[in-house]
């Protein structure tokens, strides 16, 4: 993994942190780091992205993501609360064990 998307995927798990501490709210593609990176405008909808690799599927599907939506448009704040933690441990789980890559 470059250091651009790893400082990408560093971002993204910032924000979700501060969702779980509820000291950030989603906003979606908006805010999200990696979106900002791989779902741009110029760019073809999350090619490179550590979570589509991960998945496999765009847009984060297939992630606990998809919960979180979900229990938000329920309001099911239970939900929310527990999905953005899976969240959370998801995107941690994807930053490679010796850092980014130097080249």
């Amino acid at each position: 993994m470059n250091r651009r998307t790893y400082n990408a995927l560093d971002g993204s798990i910032l924000k979700w942190k501060g969702i779980v501490e509820e000291t950030i709210e989603d906003e979606g593609s908006d805010n999200c780091p990696l979106c900002q990176l791989f779902f741009g405008k110029e760019r073809s909808g999350c090619v490179g992205c550590p979570v589509t690799q991960a998945t496999e599927r765009v847009c984060c599907r297939g992630t606990p993501y998809d919960d979180f939506c979900d229990a938000d448009d329920c309001n099911n704040y239970d939900g929310m609360k527990k999905s953005a933690k899976d969240m959370l441990l998801f995107l941690q789980a994807l930053v490679p064990a010796g850092g980014p890559d130097e080249a």
